[in-house]
């Protein structure tokens, strides 16, 4: 690739001079760059040798990768980092993990070890990868009266970024050959309200195995609360305020985030909610835990939010199992793992100017939620609800700016648009063809749409009298419409 580039930039005329490699690390240094670097291989090590891979096996994964040349630059450029670091293990004389598991493979494979067992017994099976399943295969293989017996639960597979893949559990039968299935249906955790919300979310995914869980706790009311505000430290007061009016004496509150970042002042909520016993964790970190009460932080669209939209590096992505195809499948297993996890209730917080495709859903699909429990300051009276005309994905919400109120997409900056308030009360305005009409239906504003970039049009002044301009004109600026139309009188407009 470098002689490419020489060969480039001399043929423009450009003198070819590359950076020497200190100079050049110093560089990535000051930038920043080394530590995502060293978390990327680190991350790329990890996934390299839980995969049982070699690097010739890299390199053929690299040539059948859409942007191969990129991948087979990558290829060659872990080789000396992976045999620096099995040389440190040799020097060492230790094994990581992955190591312990490869090792097993060849010895069993190799018939070096024999197994005196006729039952395997394999727990959480959903988190099962390839080559720990290889390995599982062949200690089968090693005696035709070899019995299998797992326990896993499909809707529980939340680790495909360490290499974990659930199609081995959804086609068990092809992995392993004929199975039975006992479905263990009774849970003595959650009640049913927050069962049967969880499962019907889980289940939207087609490919998830099918299974009814019938609940121990039976309650009659809704069981998770929906609570709309801006101010995370607001709805997390409110939420636990709420458990302390129905809860006589001590309770157990987990509140569980997507991202650690999110982790709020503990020690403030101890000392103002002495009785409770109140842990943080990430929803990963909470599989396996329970609490009486759970708080969910963070349910809002991007990258950070829940689900989360942060693209993975196609470096791991070429290493990871295959992704499905169901649109965030493994983070709806995720927040049904994350509403899992309250014995009896649940509390969803989300900014309603940005609230998260699941909370979206919940709403929009009626689910059985409490949606207006938390109303008054510092509380929303509801979701964003006016689709962006621009982008069609995100929805308006109220900002201020120098002109005063005005409307702007909740995807900014992936979307810039903007639309302004109504005139005369202040409320969104919604359009019907060629025109915008206030939805506060005791207000008759009416203002035309702009034909040519689809902003508002303005009543101005000329010489000839009263004409339509865009509200998106500016003399001297990069963006700037000047479409103007002859006046029409909006009365008739209005019908």
């Amino acid at each position: 690739m470098t002689q490419a580039l020489r060969a480039q930039l001399l043929e423009a005329g450009v003198n070819f001079k590359p950076l020497a490699d200190d100079v050049l690390l110093k560089q990535l240094h000051e930038l920043g760059e080394i530590s995502k670097f060293s978390e990327l291989i680190a991350s790329v090590l990890a996934l390299f040798k839980a995969a049982y891979l070699s690097i010739p096996g890299l390199g053929r994964l690299a040539q059948h990768h859409e942007d191969k040349e990129r991948m087979l630059a990558a290829a060659k450029l872990f080789e000396p980092v992976y045999e620096a670091y099995q040389q440190q293990l040799r020097v060492t004389g230790t094994i990581d993990f992955d190591d312990m598991i490869s090792t097993a493979i060849a010895y069993v494979e190799a018939g070096k070890y024999r197994s005196p067992y006729r039952y395997i017994l394999v727990d959480e099976f959903q988190d099962i990868s390839a080559s720990r399943a290889r390995l599982v295969k062949a200690l089968m293989a090693q005696n035709a009266d070899n019995s299998l017996f797992c326990v896993g639960d499909d809707w529980q597979s939340i680790y495909r970024f360490t290499g974990s893949d659930v199609s081995i559990t959804k086609d068990f039968d092809q992995h392993f050959g004929f199975s039975a299935t006992n479905v263990l249906d009774k849970t003595f955790r959650f009640n049913n309200k927050i069962g049967e919300l969880a499962a019907r979310f889980v289940n939207q995914n087609p490919a998830q195995l099918e299974k009814t869980i019938h609940s121990h706790r039976t309650v009659d009311k809704p069981a998770v609360s929906l609570i709309k505000t801006a101010n995370e430290a607001t709805g997390i007061t409110a939420a636990l305020t709420a458990i302390r009016q129905k809860q006589a004496g001590s309770a157990s509150v987990l509140i569980l985030a997507r991202f650690r970042f999110k982790k709020p002042d503990l020690a403030g909520l101890k000392r103002q909610f002495p009785l409770f016993n109140i842990q943080f964790m990430t929803v990963h970190a909470a599989k396996g835990k329970e609490a009486d009460y759970v708080l969910i932080l963070g349910l809002e669209h991007g990258k950070h939010g829940f689900p989360s939209e942060k693209a993975t590096h196609p470096l791991l992505e070429m290493l990871l199992p295959k992704a499905e195809k169901f649109k965030h499948a493994e983070e709806r297993r995720l927040f049904y793992v994350a509403l899992t996890r309250a014995k009896h209730h649940v509390y969803l917080l989300a900014d309603g100017n940005k609230a998260s495709g699941f909370i979206r859903e919940l709403i929009d699909n009626q689910y059985d939620i409490l949606t207006d429990e938390f109303q008054g300051k510092g509380f929303q009276r509801q979701l964003a609800d006016t689709p962006c005309e621009c982008c069609k994905t995100g929805y308006l919400v109220e900002r201020t700016g120098p002109r005063g109120v005005f409307f702007g997409c909740n995807q900014y900056p992936l979307c810039n648009h903007t639309q302004n308030a109504c005139l005369q009360c202040g409320e969104k305005l919604a359009t019907y063809g060629d025109f915008r009409r206030c939805k506060n239906s005791s207000c008759d504003f009416v203002e035309p749409v702009c034909p040519k970039c689809g902003g508002s049009m303005m009543l101005r002044k000329g010489k000839y009298g009263p004409f339509w301009g865009c509200a998106n004109y500016r003399q001297n600026a990069e963006f700037s419409c000047g479409h103007i139309e002859k006046h029409i009188d909006l009365k008739a407009a209005k019908t």
